[in-house]
């Protein structure tokens, strides 16, 4: 389990010609810095096989300074994915791995620059085989 809780600001205030970053005034919040971010993994495994899932938490993220909350063009949606994995060990230093990253196939806004929304990651399967010299 691991749980980061990140409260930043501008200490002074300054213009730039990035977008992000036009007119910041002292006490702004960074922009692209979520608040939360939360992984929890578990896992069980025999001398033949392992699996694994994985819960990850990303709050939503302002894309542009500021103070108070940003509409809804201007910050990445929150996420929740959910990632599982399962190796299977055959002998002589060989393994047959399958993953699916995203298993819920959460749809969320992840970035909005440089050209606008993009979106996170879609359900993905990988199936492999691993062999070791």
């Amino acid at each position: 389990l691991t749980y980061t809780f990140t409260d930043s600001e501008f200490k002074n205030s300054f213009s730039s010609p990035r977008p992000d970053l036009v007119d910041v005034k002292a006490g702004d919040k960074l922009p692209m810095l979520p608040e939360q971010q939360l992984t929890l993994k578990a896992g069980l495994s025999s001398d033949e096989w392992q699996v694994a899932l994985a819960y990850n938490y990303v709050s939503e993220m302002r894309t542009i300074a500021g103070k108070d909350k940003p509409s809804k063009r201007n910050r990445t949606d929150a996420q929740s994915v959910v990632d599982l994995s399962f190796n299977y060990f055959l002998k002589l230093n060989k393994e047959i791995y399958f993953t699916v990253d995203n298993v819920l196939n959460d749809v969320a806004i992840v970035s909005r620059r440089p050209f606008g929304a993009r979106p996170g990651k879609p359900r993905t399967f990988l199936l492999g085989f691993k062999m070791g010299l």
